[in-house]
């Protein structure tokens, strides 16, 4: 049994190990313990199958037991930690068949929506998505050192989300959020490879340009083609 140390993990992010795990201002606790715990376990900062080190949290936090309970309750709601009574709490752990089932559905509700993002995206939607593809060229072009992966991880779900926002279904956008928080821990432990990288950069490119010119059908053609690309890769790994 794996116990969080919340020591430095591998694939870059010094500073945001640090953002994650720095004392949580009196304001708003409960709130900023939920986000700030599921983001910890979407970024891998805390790792799947991991038990989550609680009394570490309440030191490092600066809060009391009740926000982080409210804040586990909610993630245990969501899916993203398991709670085993008189053992502990555990980041849940992503498996293959957990990988394919959310990229099935990515496929439904990003896939599904191509037609109303295309028709209803606003200038501030095409305008935040060209900013997210010129942040994460920047992050692409550092070296193998320098190169976060989780900063990488959290642009290339913010691309996905802005995305689904722009088709105007404030439900939709909800339900979408819950899951790219899934798939981020997912891509994490999945996606963690050079050239699956530059087919991300290749494939953001053309989604942005089709939603320029409003072209549905091309859009969801790379929507599609972007997303299925991980259940190709998934499944031959398992040959």
């Amino acid at each position: 049994m794996r116990e969080g140390t919340f020591s430095s993990r591998k694939g870059g992010g010094g500073d945001m190990q640090e953002e994650l795990f720095a004392r949580i201002r009196a304001d708003d606790l409960a709130e900023k313990a939920y986000g700030r715990l599921k983001r910890a376990i979407t970024m891998n900062a805390i790792q799947p199958g991991e038990r989550i080190d609680m009394n570490a949290l309440l030191e490092r936090w600066g809060v009391s037991r009740t926000p982080l309970k409210d804040a586990v309750a909610r993630l245990e709601a969501e899916g993203l930690v398991t709670v085993k009574p008189k053992v502990g709490t555990f980041a849940t752990p992503i498996t293959r068949q957990d990988m394919l089932e959310l990229i099935r559905l990515r496929l439904l509700l990003e896939g599904g929506s191509c037609k109303e993002i295309a028709a209803h995206a606003t200038e501030a939607h095409r305008k935040a998505l060209r900013a997210l593809l010129e942040r994460l060229d920047e992050e692409m072009a550092k070296g193998a050192d320098a190169f976060d992966f989780m900063r990488f991880n959290e642009l290339d779900a913010a691309f996905h989300q802005t995305l689904v926002d722009a088709a105007g279904s404030r439900k939709l956008s909800e339900v979408y959020r819950s899951l790219n928080f899934h798939a981020q821990s997912a891509r994490y432990n999945y996606d963690r490879f050079e050239e699956r990288r530059a087919l991300t950069k290749r494939d953001h490119y053309e989604m942005a340009e089709a939603l320029e010119r409003r072209d549905a059908e091309r859009l969801e053609a790379v929507v599609r083609r972007h997303i299925a690309s991980g259940k190709d890769r998934l499944l031959s790994e398992g040959e």
